[in-house]
C-alpha cells in the first residue's frame, strides 16, 4: 500500500475553496474522509444551505459536484452544459490528486460567480434543471 496524496486524503483544500457557501448561509453538515491508503479512498463533504443542498466529494479519483433542492438533483458538469453551454470546457470530473487542487478552484470560482441563482433556490432556474432532467436523451443522428 502506498501513501495517498494530502488532496486525497483531507478536503481542507476544498473547505477553503467553497468556504463562500458559509456566507452564503450554508452550514457544514457532513465531512468525511474515507481513510485508508487506497486510489479509491476520498473524502466528502455536504453543504446544508435554506433550501439548496450542495455535495463535494472526490473519492475513486472522481470530482463530483451536487446540487439538491427537493427531489430535484444536478450535478454541476450536467448544469453547466445545460445551462451555461459548457462554459468550464471540462470534459470529465475524473483527475488525479495532484492536478485536484486547481480544479477544485475553478470549480468553486465558477459557482460562486454564476451558480448564485441556483445556490438561492430561484424556482425558474429550478424548474429548468428538473425539465433538462427529465428531457429523454436525444436521439442519435445517423449519417448516410
Amino acid at each position: 500500500m502506498s501513501e495517498v496524496h494530502a488532496e486525497q486524503a483531507s478536503p481542507a483544500h476544498a473547505e477553503v475553496a467553497f468556504g463562500f457557501l458559509r456566507d452564503l448561509g450554508f452550514e457544514l453538515v457532513e465531512r468525511r474522509v474515507t481513510g485508508g491508503n487506497s486510489s479509491r479512498d476520498g473524502w466528502r463533504l455536504l453543504y446544508k444551505g435554506p433550501s439548496v443542498h450542495v455535495t463535494i466529494q472526490f473519492m475513486d479519483s472522481q470530482l463530483e459536484i451536487h446540487f439538491a433542492r427537493g427531489d430535484v438533483t444536478a450535478e454541476y458538469l450536467f448544469i453547466d452544459r445545460g445551462l451555461f453551454g459548457w462554459r468550464s470546457r471540462m470534459g470529465g470530473n475524473m483527475f488525479p490528486p495532484q492536478k485536484l487542487a486547481p480544479i477544485v478552484d475553478r470549480f468553486a470560482t465558477d459557482i460562486r460567480d454564476n451558480y448564485g441563482s441556483i445556490l438561492d433556490g430561484d424556482d425558474q432556474v429550478w424548474a429548468r434543471i428538473k425539465q433538462l432532467r427529465e428531457r429523454p436523451p436525444a436521439k442519435e443522428r445517423k449519417l448516410p
